[in-house]
């Protein structure tokens, strides 16, 4: 067991490891930042620029004539209310969003995605280790039996044996070794490079 369990971990820890952190976890940050941080709030920031300058426009241009004034007005606010709402409220919604999005919706799926590969994974290890070690052990004690029936005899119970230790101990460590490597150490480095997964 203990020579299954350390050659299981190895193998499953890298290939789960390399799958998850370098595939997913990349390809869904990109994904959602380029959709919310270029769409969503681009749109949300000219939509408060918008209402700022019209407001600003109509309390400005009162008891002054509409001709002369709009153009003067317009043009002088237009680029002082764009400079001040993009530069503060992007900053804030940038921030907002991607904080919401890096602690919920990405770790959700990530966690998900990584349940789900090393389940199977788990269990394409398993029957791997399983037939190997039937191998061996149906040469090595099955003398006076068929070959058939110990065969069967033996990967009966060590299946049962095998997965109750491997699903229960390496999952459940597995899983909370790749949820820290995937959610922290990802996460922070995104946020040392400017919001930006690299």
């Amino acid at each position: 067991m203990t020579i299954c369990q350390k050659h299981y971990y190895d193998e499953l820890s890298q290939h789960s490891y390399d799958e998850l952190s370098q595939h997913y976890y990349d390809e869904l940050s990109q994904h959602y930042y380029d959709e919310l941080s270029q769409t969503l709030l681009r749109r949300t920031v000219t939509t408060l620029q918008r209402r700022t300058v019209t407001t600003l426009l109509r309390r400005s241009v009162t008891n002054t004539t509409m001709t002369i004034c709009q153009k003067h007005y317009y043009d002088e606010l237009s680029q002082h209310s764009y400079d001040e709402l993009s530069q503060h409220y992007y900053d804030e919604l940038s921030q907002h969003y991607y904080d919401e999005l890096s602690q919920t919706l990405l770790r959700r799926t990530v966690t998900t995605l990584q349940r789900r590969t090393v389940t199977t994974l788990l269990r394409r290890t398993v029957t791997t280790l399983l037939r190997r070690t039937v191998t061996n052990t149906t040469m090595t004690n099955c003398h006076n039996t068929t070959t058939t029936n110990c065969h069967k005899h033996y990967y009966d119970e060590l299946s049962q044996h095998h997965y109750e230790e491997l699903s229960q101990q390496n999952y459940n460590y597995l899983s909370q070794h790749q949820y820290e490597l995937l959610s922290e150490h990802y996460y922070d480095e995104c946020l040392m490079t400017d919001n930006k997964c690299v």
